[in-house]
């Protein structure tokens, strides 16, 4: 039996923005394909909690890719599952958030400083979102 190709698609609000959680809102198998051949695709969740009015929510799913950009660090935030550097890209003023990994291994490759400019990739760590550094133009 051949292995099944794995397409992973990034969660975008409405406004094009790189979401870095989504709750419960995935995508099947098929629908990660149809993403990654398409180009994109927008799905509508009811979210409920306890408590809470439904929420709904316009999720854009668009395949990773590699982007250049120059980010400059504001902080580091951390919640239940994550550790982060938020970051903020200074052409368009969007932030993103790197994963602690990716920090260390960028400060291994001796850019001990805090403005990147490079080629980046978005990254997915257990439910949470981000952003990579890939390389040096």
């Amino acid at each position: 039996m051949a292995k099944r190709k794995l397409f992973i698609c990034y969660p975008f609000d409405k406004d094009g923005k790189l979401m870095d959680y989504v709750d419960d809102c995935k995508l099947s198998p098929e629908e990660e394909e149809q993403c990654y051949i398409e180009g994109s695709l927008t799905k509508v969740y009811v979210t409920h909690h306890v408590g809470r009015d439904p929420e709904v929510k316009t999720i854009v799913w668009r395949p990773n890719r590699e982007f250049k950009a120059t980010f400059e660090l504001l902080k580091m935030e951390h919640g239940c599952s994550k550790k982060v550097t938020v970051w903020r890209n200074q052409k368009t003023g969007e932030i993103y958030h790197m994963f602690m990994a990716d920090v260390i291994d960028l400060l291994f490759a001796n850019h001990g400083y805090c403005v990147l400019t490079g080629t980046f990739c978005f990254v997915k760590r257990g439910v949470n979102y981000g952003i990579k550094w890939l390389r040096e133009d």
